[in-house]
């Protein structure tokens, strides 16, 4: 099958004239670049953005802790994505059963006038989950996007959606200064074991970005935020119009590889991780 032309649209994807067409003989005579696609970002908004907040907690004996500095990492991103021409709604201290509900409704929803999702969960976790307000039952991350399936919302097909977590994958410390750890504070509490297992069948089109590691635990300052959403966050504003998802997302990479925090003498840095089951590339504008 031939490829298609400069500016075609192909498998739902507009293709990009730029991607490597050549015009001398020369370079006719060389093997041609492969096309570079990318998804439809033209509706206005471009997509839902929730926000998840989970600041305040309590556990079964009545304990409360506060995730301090959730709010300024919330406050932020709803701010940027707003700049981004999505429509942001704002979820504060969400239940384990909450969360999943509200994913559930609204992979009910129709996002049919949509090209794009994006989900942002602010909370403790450990590796593959994410924990509630009420600390019952942890929910895997692998939960939260089956109601953003193909399977289960047709309206998404073939869309974007984007998850980012910050959260502890696990308790490896990289703890400095006046910082926090979004991991479970409370000693009494035994998470179940994971069963996520990777993300696989209907899942095309996912980009799932965590503020950490698999194993690693996830650095907050209570007065400034934490550095991962703070980070994406400056990226989004600054390059968000011009440069593709991904490619923020190295650029975030980059800059918090080079935020180095001291604790007894040994350097600490936090490493994201992603997840891409992307077919092309997100351009927000």
């Amino acid at each position: 099958m031939s490829l298609p032309t400069p500016g075609a649209t192909f498998l739902g994807h507009t293709e990009d004239p730029s991607s490597g067409y050549v015009s001398s003989e020369r370079e006719k005579q060389l093997p041609r670049p492969p096309p570079v696609y990318k998804y439809t970002m033209s509706a206005e908004p471009r997509g839902k953005c929730l926000v998840v907040n989970n600041q305040t907690f309590k556990n079964s004996q009545g304990r409360t802790h506060e995730r301090k500095g959730s709010n300024i990492d919330a406050d932020r991103l709803m701010k940027t994505f707003s700049s981004l021409k999505f429509e942001t709604e704002l979820c504060n201290n969400l239940s384990a059963l909450e969360l999943v509900r509200l994913l559930s409704e609204t992979g009910n929803k129709d996002h049919t006038n949509f090209d794009c999702f994006v989900l942002c969960v602010l909370t403790h976790g450990s590796k593959g989950q994410v924990i509630g307000r009420d600390w019952w039952e942890p929910v895997d991350i692998e939960e939260l996007t089956k109601y953003l399936q193909s399977s289960y919302c047709r309206s998404l097909a073939g869309k974007p959606k984007i998850i980012i977590i910050q959260a502890c994958q696990g308790k490896k410390r990289q703890l400095c200064g006046d910082v926090e750890e979004d991991i479970v504070p409370f000693a009494a509490r035994v998470l179940r074991p994971t069963t996520n297992t990777g993300y696989h069948g209907d899942t095309a089109d996912f980009v799932i970005v965590n503020s950490t590691c698999p194993g690693y635990s996830s650095l907050r300052s209570p007065r400034d935020g934490t550095f991962f959403i703070q980070t994406l966050a400056d990226a989004l504003d600054q390059h968000g119009q011009r440069w593709d998802f991904m490619t923020i997302l190295e650029d975030v990479n980059k800059k918090m590889s080079r935020r180095i925090t001291r604790k007894d003498g040994r350097d600490y840095i936090q490493t994201p991780s992603l997840h891409s089951t992307l077919t092309a590339k997100i351009n927000f504008i």
